[in-house]
């Protein structure tokens, strides 16, 4: 695959309503991860998370190198964003539509009791280019660089969707981070040097370890950019996963054996 091209004005072609089913997909139920150590440009090493992953990715089969037409379904993904969902009671979501174009440094959840602020990558818009595109509206979030997402009170959920992932050579390392800067790892299973403009969802849950702060780490974002859309968090309030023995509010046992 040729290196992804700099941003220009040049439109793009509109989206296809005969998109080809994807050749491929994957799919990884939640499960208490079992990851391996990712080798890092700072040769840090971190712990391995515990929490449960959830992660689905549909494979863009109009290989056309960086013009890609967008997917116009990806049900692998979908499926596993709305497994992720339903664990939750009252996430929000981030969809970056009201915010302007061009823009790097962004709060938000603005709306909710905990908001958040982002930096380090561009809000922006349709038409697609290099495989990048949005998933909601038209705006997306899009970086080369390791950026992260600061909350102002504790979270034990977060997801998002993922566009043109891994189809150069970069992989997408999850990192999440709690109050007193304890930091793990979960390395995102995508396909890497596959074809430009697939879709893959991410959705991670640690009821046992909140976090405050969440890091994307590209380790090859000197030639290979990713796209994002609908950032999701939850509360540890607002988790409804049950594991057994846990005891409830009203002292009765969750999934007693």
């Amino acid at each position: 695959h040729v290196r992804e091209q700099p941003l220009r004005s040049t439109q793009q072609p509109p989206r296809s309503t005969n998109v080809p089913t994807p050749h491929r997909t994957m799919m990884i139920a939640p499960v208490l991860l079992l990851t391996f150590l990712l080798g890092r440009i700072d040769a840090s090493v971190l712990e391995k998370c515990t929490g449960l992953v959830y992660f689905g990715e549909d494979r863009n089969p109009d290989d056309g190198k960086n013009n890609v037409l967008p997917l116009e379904s990806f049900p692998t993904a979908t499926a596993q964003r709305d497994l992720f969902f339903s664990a939750l009671a009252d996430p929000s979501t981030e969809t970056f539509e009201n915010f302007t174009v061009g823009l790097r440094n962004i709060d938000l959840f603005d709306d909710s009791n905990i908001t958040a602020s982002l930096s380090g990558g561009t809000v922006r818009a349709d038409p697609p280019f290099n495989g990048q595109y949005a998933i909601s509206g038209s705006q997306y979030y899009s970086s080369n660089l390791t950026f992260e997402v600061v909350f102002t009170g504790p979270i034990s959920a977060f997801g998002f969707f993922g566009v043109d992932i891994g189809d150069i050579a970069g992989q997408l390392t999850f990192v999440a981070i709690d109050k007193d800067g304890n930091e793990c790892e979960v390395v995102v299973p995508h396909e890497v040097d596959g074809p430009s403009g697939g879709v893959l969802y991410f959705g991670y849950i640690d009821i046992f370890n909140p976090f405050t702060r969440v890091r994307f780490f590209n380790n090859d974002g000197f030639s290979d950019r990713f796209a994002f859309d609908d950032f999701t968090f939850a509360t540890p309030d607002d988790v409804a996963l049950c594991f057994e023995g846990i005891t409830n509010a009203d002292e009765t046992v969750c999934c007693a054996a």
